[in-house]
């Protein structure tokens, strides 16, 4: 009978700690990518009189938690 051969190598999943690094979820990154380019007032501003696509989507995300909230 045959018996298995265990090794450890390095990409198992008890190793993944020491190799990867920490992930920071999108909305974050996306979030501060957008309030480094302008201002939140600015954001708004252009979405709410419907001048801007873009604004009106990162407007939409930036009030993403403010429903659930409300709710």
């Amino acid at each position: 009978m045959r018996q298995l051969l265990t090794v450890n190598l390095q990409w198992d999943d008890q190793y993944r700690d020491d190799y990867m690094e920490e992930e920071i979820a999108l909305e974050d990154r996306w979030e501060e990518q957008m309030l480094l380019a302008r201002p939140i007032a600015a954001i708004k501003s252009a979405a709410l009189a419907k001048t801007d696509v873009k604004s009106i989507i990162e407007w939409a995300h930036l009030q993403r938690g403010v429903k659930s909230e409300q709710e």
